[in-house]
């Protein structure tokens, strides 16, 4: 694969209702599928929608630290979006509501 400088829309990743470790493998097959399906972008914005999750615990929470270093890696930035109350409060717990890019006025 080769990196490209040119503008592209969003790549938005969705989740399932539970990151949880019974869902984690299957998300995480998902969410590298797409991303490697893709070609990566420099400067392109990867989304992890988080709207429909209602479950996230210590496996999921990892999910997400893996997707941002892959991204990252890649020459991307991490986005997540959509957060519900159960993830808000999850990365406040863990302290890192402020160190991860939320959009759409989630933070």
């Amino acid at each position: 694969m080769t990196s490209s400088t040119t503008a592209a829309a969003p790549l938005t990743l969705p989740a399932p209702h539970e990151l949880t470790v019974a869902h984690a493998a299957a998300v995480k097959d998902s969410w590298f599928g797409a991303l490697y399906a893709a070609e990566p972008v420099t400067g392109r914005t990867v989304e992890l929608d988080l709207s429909e999750v209602t479950e996230l615990d210590t496996a999921g929470l990892q999910l997400l630290l893996i997707v941002y270093r892959e991204v990252a890696a890649r020459g991307e930035s991490l986005t997540l979006a959509g957060l519900t109350e159960p993830v808000r409060q999850v990365l406040h717990r863990v302290g890192l509501r402020e160190d991860l890019t939320i959009g759409g006025g989630d933070r």
